[in-house]
């Protein structure tokens, strides 16, 4: 005879990183004659993130649900359960699409494994990879938590309860806030765009596709960073976008509302646990209308950012450098071949509606990939040059009236071939280089125009130097500030 399954959860959000963070879930069964069906109840659970820091189900939330024998390493479908009525009452009902996917049944205890949001790729307790933290969350306008709902792992187990027993499971988050209150410190009016956490120092992965450990009666589940997709990086991006289109069928631009000089708004986003080491920088990039401004704090002592934490920080917007446009190349690899129809990911703009002038052109089988190698220093995708002469070209840059540049790239630790940079205008012009550097990787090049009249320009990176170890001649992170 088939069970029906009753869950009831209960959360808060733990704030400024002193209360408890884990949500109880109760499982009951009963006698039944319908399909397995999960309930959540508690008025207080929800995923949405309230004023008063507790977390509150929404009527969009859905959960993964796995069960075996207790003990058993024969793993059920990952099952889908949707929220149902009232989101208070948190009654959760299996998603009547699934008609393939079903619980084990018939065992005399099992073991349980419950996992918000729900993860359509999610793997079962036996598997790898599938749990996302997302790289680049849109934050739709300023102060807004909603998109917390989507990235806001919470996972839970409880193992051997008996067949017809409600169990109990407490689902912790596995991953840690960071709210970012910044303040428009520059003088007038303006945007802010985007923020970026750079956590390369700490050597751990904080965005991408995690596998989950799900620990065991005396353990929580938490992220495993040793096997993970292509889709990892030590930074998260945030855009901060208005919603041109429908709730349906959105389409996501830049945010163009702007802020008075000396006004804040806040900025979430959710990370994978990670630690910054004594001695060692947590960087932070801020876009915004008036150009970027970069940021970085070194560690007097290591500092975690934990499982179900909430961490604040207060930063400034001010004294921005205009970079007219940062390309980190996103993180999906693209062939050789297809080049030019790279969906510019990774591409943030001074002036966002210079997107459409900007196309990509390799050669001699330059592309841009996202294997890891041991030594690399690069994250997400990159540029990578297989062969002597192979390039990269950015096409399409408007200057905006700047005379006066500054092109940089970082060319990976392990990367001893030369690269050059050359500059190419859509119309007569000339250039002058004034200063070059090849410090710590990074390659920079100062450079003034002649007879700019507002003409686009083409940059391009060439591998001049026969390559000795095809691993290595990379770069990445390209970016050209107006002086």
């Amino acid at each position: 005879m088939k069970k029906t399954i009753i869950l009831v959860c209960s959360a808060i959000i733990a704030l400024l990183s002193f209360y408890s963070c884990e949500k109880n879930v109760q499982l009951e069964q009963k006698e039944s004659t319908s399909s397995p069906t999960i309930y959540a109840y508690d008025a207080t659970s929800k995923t949405t993130l309230g004023t008063d820091w507790k977390v509150s189900w929404d009527s969009g939330d859905a959960l993964s649900v796995f069960n075996a024998a207790a003990g058993g390493t024969t793993y059920s479908d990952n099952c889908k359960f949707l929220i149902d009525g009232t989101p208070s009452e948190g009654k959760f009902i299996k998603d009547p699409s699934q008609t393939s996917k079903s619980l084990i049944d018939g065992e005399s205890s099992y073991d349980w494994y419950a996992c918000s949001p729900y993860m359509e790729y999610g793997a079962n307790p036996g598997g790898t990879k599938g749990y996302t933290v997302a790289l680049a969350p849109k934050q739709v306008g300023y102060n807004s938590t909603a998109h917390i709902t989507s990235n806001d792992i919470m996972a839970g187990t409880a193992f051997g309860v008996a067949d017809g027993t409600a169990p109990s499971i407490p689902l912790h988050h596995v991953g840690t806030i960071m709210k970012f209150t910044v303040t428009n410190n520059t003088g007038e009016a303006a945007a802010i765009t985007g923020l970026t956490l750079d956590a390369t120092a700490g050597g751990s992965y904080i965005t991408g596709s995690f596998t989950m450990n799900w620990g065991d009666s005396s353990t929580q589940p938490s992220l495993d960073a040793t096997q993970m997709g292509s889709a990892k990086a030590y930074t998260c991006a945030l855009s901060v976008v208005k919603n041109t289109g429908t709730a349906e069928s959105p389409v996501y631009v830049a945010t163009d509302e702007t802020i008075a000089n000396g006004a804040s708004v806040d900025l979430y986003m959710v990370v994978a646990p990670f630690t910054i080491p004594a001695g060692s920088k947590i960087k932070l990039t801020i876009t915004g209308s008036k150009g970027t401004c970069e940021l970085e704090k070194t560690m007097g002592s290591a500092i975690k950012f934990e499982a179900g934490k909430y961490n604040t920080a207060a930063i400034s917007y001010s004294n921005p450098v205009a970079v007219l446009f940062k390309e980190t190349f996103g993180t999906t690899a693209v062939g050789t071949g297809n080049v030019a129809t790279y969906n510019k990911a990774g591409l943030t703009l001074l002036h966002p509606e210079d997107a459409s002038s900007y196309s990509y052109g390799s050669y001699n089988n330059a592309s841009f990939q996202t294997a890891a190698y041991t030594g690399q220093t690069t994250t997400g995708a990159y540029v990578r040059y297989p062969k002597a002469n192979a390039s990269i070209t950015i096409k399409g840059i408007v200057l905006h009236g700047a005379t006066s540049l500054n092109f940089s790239y970082r060319k990976d630790a392990e990367n001893t071939s030369t690269t050059v940079t050359k500059w190419r205008f859509s119309d007569e012009s000339s250039w002058n280089e004034i200063a070059s550097s090849d410090a710590t990787g990074i390659i920079s090049h100062d450079f003034t125009i002649v007879n700019n009249d507002n003409k686009t320009i083409d940059i391009q990176v060439q591998m001049t130097s026969a390559v000795t170890n095809s691993k290595y001649p990379v770069t990445d992170d390209w970016t050209l500030k107006a002086l």
